[in-house]
């Protein structure tokens, strides 16, 4: 790939060929041009499309882990960059993927010792509840979308529009505590009231949401509904926002 193309997979996703050291997936922040000299990329990494070439004795095995972290700003030779065909990324998912291929390939030789190994490694990181700005946890963005479901539109529309004013949205989300959707799971109830506890995280701000419910059958179709969010930012802005839908009464 020359300069001129790579100019034009600025803000795009690339790969990263680090050939012995692993395959890495990211975002082409900057294209830099020097006269007489290769151009060089500067590059966010995003994901793993393979691991570090690993080393293997009969009776030893150690994992050579990713050489970059999620999130992690590089600069490299233009010569290790290339267009990818995977627009949607997330670190950890492509490095389980990673890690099951290695699996997959352990030869007969090595294989108990290998796979036992990596076995270990992988529900290690199935484990973890790893949160960055753009790889929030498969269980939390899970949570955060039921909950986002049980909004009636208006609702949904005030507290987007409240987020939007602190700086954050959607993708932001960085912890989120649905007692709603536990109170649903656990059996056939009419009457729903508690807390939910979100906390969004942006470059600039941190934003803590008490999302007070309740949600109560009366009869037929009908349903009373409340929603009340009380957001708090880490400089210390506060604010209120409430909705009731037309079947709630004395709110």
């Amino acid at each position: 790939m020359d300069r001129k193309e790579a100019q034009t997979l600025t803000g795009k996703q690339v790969m990263v060929d680090e050939q012995q050291d692993g395959i890495y997936y990211g975002e082409l922040l900057e294209v830099v041009t020097e006269p007489r000299k290769p151009w060089r990329g500067i590059v966010k990494i995003n994901g793993i499309d393979s691991l570090p070439k690993q080393h293997y004795t009969s009776e030893q095995f150690k994992i050579r882990k990713p050489l970059y972290d999620n999130g992690q700003v590089i600069e490299v030779i233009g010569s290790k960059i290339s267009k990818s065909e995977c627009a949607d990324v997330h670190y950890n998912e492509s490095l389980r993927q990673a890690i099951q291929k290695e699996i997959n390939e352990a030869t007969n030789e090595q294989s108990d010792l290998v796979i036992e190994i990596l076995t270990a490694y992988l529900n290690t990181l199935s484990s973890e509840t790893t949160h960055s700005f753009n790889g929030t946890s498969a269980n939390v963005v899970q949570s955060y979308q039921f909950l986002l479901q049980e909004l009636e539109q208006p609702s949904f529309d005030a507290l987007e529009k409240s987020m939007t004013t602190y700086g954050v949205c959607h993708e932001n989300i960085w912890q989120c505590h649905n007692s709603l959707e536990k109170q649903m799971q656990n059996g056939n109830r009419d009457d729903f009231r508690g807390v939910n506890f979100l906390m969004y995280k942006s470059e600039s701000t941190v934003l803590v949401v008490q999302h007070h419910y309740e949600r109560t059958a009366k009869h037929g179709a009908q349903e009373i509904r409340f929603d009340r969010f009380e957001m708090t930012t880490d400089t210390g802005v506060r604010s209120i926002m409430s909705y009731t839908n037309e079947f709630t009464k004395d709110r």
